[in-house]
Formats: structure tokens, C-alpha cells, sequence
């Protein structure tokens, strides 16, 4: 299949399957939200370059962590696995980018990120019980993830690497609307916008395999 099909089908699934989780049809959207993130570790699988064998494999596997936190959280029972799967998947994410241009080292940017994460950690801390210390470990992962792409992006300012750094904090902003919505007041449009910036956000990680440049 060429890119831009597969692509399409892609975006058609993200599709369904956000209007599956704004319309509560359970049934149906307990389907469709694995695949639509099997299909995206598909992108690496079918497009990543080949001289980036490593950074795919890599990618492929944080991707298949995500899945798994995907298929988790479809029961709020296992909240914690879930949570447990995608800290996984981050810290791989965290070592492919650094397998690309080595280890990130910009202070700036992970002072701001520590500082906006630190503050939200507060914020939601008195919601948190027994959870804080699951919830620090995660956010001091999605942290690291984001940094190291935003320090890729630092090094080497092409628009591949600003769509990956995109992706990450997409992926932050996302997840800080799970916290938000799960610990402080649900709303309504809530898995609208975290299932949309979820999988753009890993999306354009995956698409980073085919447009990476060489080392």
C-alpha cells in the first residue's frame, strides 16, 4: 500500500474511533482504539528508513507499550497498568531519540518543562492519594520523553525534528488532560481532546522513521 493511502486510513480510523468515544459507543470503540495504534506502529514497520533500523526498532517498541496502556485503560480497573505500560513506553521513546544525536544536555528547556510539570504535580496532588507516587514517576518520564525531543529539535532544527518534538508535547498535553479530567473535574469533550492529541502526537513520532535525516 502507498504512504498516502495507508496515511489516509490512518486518519479515517482516528476518525471513527474518536466519534465511536464522543458518541459512548462502547462496544464498537473498544475496537477500533487498538487498531487505530496498531496502525500507526505500522508506519515504522512499512516506511522508516532502513540505514534507522535501530531508531524503528526502538520506536516500534514504545509504540507497542502505548498499545498496551490503549488496551488497559479501556477498563479504569487497570488505570495503574495502563499508566505502568505507557511510563514503559516513554522511557523507550526517551532512548530512541537519544540514539539519533546522543544524549539531550539543554538546561533552559528542561527547566522549563520541570517547572510546568512540578507546578502540575501540586495542582493535582491533593486528588492524587495513593496514586502521587505512580503519578510523580510517570510525569518525571513524560518529562525526560519531551526533553530529549525538544533537545533533538535544539541540535538540528529541521522540520523533521520539530514535528517529533510536536509529537512529544502533544503527547504531555495529552496526558495532562487525562490527569485533569480523572483527578480534578471530568468534562464532557475531555476524551475528544486527549484521544485527537494522543494519536497525532504518536503519529508524527512514527512518521519520524521516514523522515529523519542520516547520521
Amino acid at each position: 500500500m502507498k504512504k498516502t493511502a495507508y496515511y489516509f486510513l490512518v486518519f479515517l480510523t482516528i476518525a471513527i474511533a474518536i466519534f465511536l468515544e464522543y458518541t459512548n459507543n462502547f462496544a464498537f470503540f473498544k475496537f477500533f482504539k487498538p487498531i487505530t495504534t496498531i496502525l500507526i506502529i505500522g508506519i515504522p514497520m512499512l516506511f522508516g528508513k532502513k540505514n534507522h533500523q535501530k531508531y524503528n526498532r526502538a520506536i516500534i517498541t514504545a509504540l507497542i507499550f502505548c498499545l498496551g496502556g490503549d488496551i488497559f485503560l479501556l477498563n479504569p480497573d487497570h488505570f495503574v497498568f495502563g499508566l505502568a505500560s505507557f511510563l514503559v513506553g516513554h522511557l523507550i521513546f526517551a532512548y530512541a531519540f537519544i540514539s539519533l544525536k546522543g544524549f539531550g544536555k539543554n538546561l533552559i528547556s528542561l527547566i522549563i518543562l520541570g517547572l510546568i510539570a512540578g507546578t502540575y504535580l501540586i495542582y493535582l496532588k491533593p486528588n492524587l492519594g495513593d496514586l502521587f507516587i505512580p503519578v510523580l514517576f510517570y510525569i518525571s518520564a513524560i518529562v525526560f520523553m519531551n526533553w530529549q525531543a525538544i533537545c533533538l529539535y535544539l541540535k538540528e532544527k529541521t522540520n523533521a525534528y520539530l514535528l517529533l518534538a510536536t509529537g512529544a508535547t502533544l503527547f504531555t498535553f495529552s496526558d495532562s488532560v487525562i490527569a485533569f479530567n480523572k483527578f480534578v473535574t471530568p468534562f464532557e469533550i475531555a476524551g475528544v481532546i486527549i484521544l485527537t492529541c494522543y494519536w497525532i502526537s504518536i503519529f508524527l513520532i512514527a512518521d519520524s522513521s521516514n523522515r529523519i535525516s542520516s547520521h
